[in-house]
């Protein structure tokens, strides 16, 4: 406003002065000033809107600084928060780290010494294997054997049943003339008594064993008395050998 007198200053003073009365140079005059101070206050006015304008944008630059702040210190707890989170589980999986280096170490050990195992347990299957055919060798050879005996024994004991018929048909006979007598011990096992001697003399004979005579009173070697009754296949000269026999181990 000031700056607008100044200006204008000479040209009103020459407007009022010169070309006009003074009447109507105070009227104008007046009309001038009142219209500045309509201007003037239209200036303050809009002044005043602009102050309140930028007054409330302060204010809510303000409570949006402070609201932002608040976030900003909230957000930056938050994230304080996961970075702790974050140290705690890195911690923890740097230990777990380490506990499985120290299991996959350990396992590494075990694995080592398990194949360590299978290589002794293949190299014992090899040797377990030949011994394993080794004894089915000698299994077979065995079990051949055995058929072997039990042919042998078959034969043995259609012999011993062979003599024992004639043992009894002659029965008879040598209890008459050569003074004996023999008792049943069981299906295969007769005792043979020698009854004309003052002498105990005796002999057991068992048509199921390989050697005939098993047991004798006197006591003589059994063998030597099995192999008379293999030598003669007469059966009163081989109690006739074994009678004498007998008497003089008596």
């Amino acid at each position: 406003m000031k700056m607008f007198l100044r200006r204008n200053k000479t040209f009103l003073i020459n407007k009022m002065f010169i070309f006009k009365p003074l009447f109507l140079m105070q009227k104008e005059f007046g009309q001038d000033v009142l219209k500045i101070k309509q201007y003037i206050d239209e200036i303050k006015s809009r002044m005043n809107d602009t102050i309140f304008n930028v007054k409330a944008k302060m204010n809510g630059m303000k409570t949006d600084f402070t609201c932002s702040e608040k976030n900003i210190m909230d957000e930056n707890t938050k994230l304080l928060k996961q970075i702790n989170f974050m140290k705690e589980n890195f911690a923890k999986m740097n230990k777990l780290k380490i506990q499985l280096k120290e299991q996959i170490k350990s396992n590494q050990n075990d694995i080592n010494e398990l194949q360590k195992e299978n290589e002794n347990y293949q190299s014992n299957e090899t040797a377990l294997r030949q011994s394993l055919k080794s004894l089915k060798n000698e299994l077979n050879e065995i079990e051949e054997n055995i058929d072997n005996l039990n042919v042998q024994k078959m034969n043995v004991v259609e012999k011993n049943k062979t003599t024992q018929v004639k043992f009894e048909q002659e029965n008879g006979l040598i209890k008459k003339y050569l003074g004996i007598d023999y008792k049943i011990l069981d299906k295969t096992t007769i005792k043979i008594f020698f009854v004309n001697s003052n002498k105990r003399c005796w002999m057991v004979l068992n048509f199921n064993s390989d050697n005939l005579v098993v047991n004798t009173e006197p006591k003589v070697n059994l063998e030597k008395i099995s192999t008379l009754y293999k030598n003669h296949s007469n059966f009163y000269i081989f109690l006739r050998e074994v009678r004498k026999e007998l008497l003089e181990n008596s």
